[in-house]
């Protein structure tokens, strides 16, 4: 099973990949599945060159840059359910 990736995270792979910069890092948020430990995610990460990884365990996530090529490995990885361009949260109050 492979993950969903977010569309504003799959419109940056085309830019890059249009570009030529598979190898450029990028900030990705790493939604796992909520019974799954992030072990096995780390080691993939770990392999795929990642670096900034940190472990949000309170939100079953992993963050981490992640070179742009290897954004699909990752999502293919069973433990993990979503991919997500990692950028800052703009809270609004209605």
């Amino acid at each position: 099973m492979t993950a969903d990736v977010d569309p504003a995270l799959r419109a940056e792979l085309e830019r890059l990949a249009a570009a030529g910069g598979t190898s450029s890092p990028l900030p990705v948020l790493l939604a796992l599945h909520p019974e799954a430990p992030p072990a096995a995610v780390l080691t993939a990460l770990q392999r795929a060159g990642a670096t900034g990884v940190r472990v949000l365990a309170l939100a079953a996530a992993v963050a981490a840059q992640l070179p742009a090529g290897a954004v699909t490995t990752l999502a293919a990885h069973p433990d993990v359910r979503r991919v997500h361009l990692d950028r800052p949260a703009r809270v609004t109050t209605d």
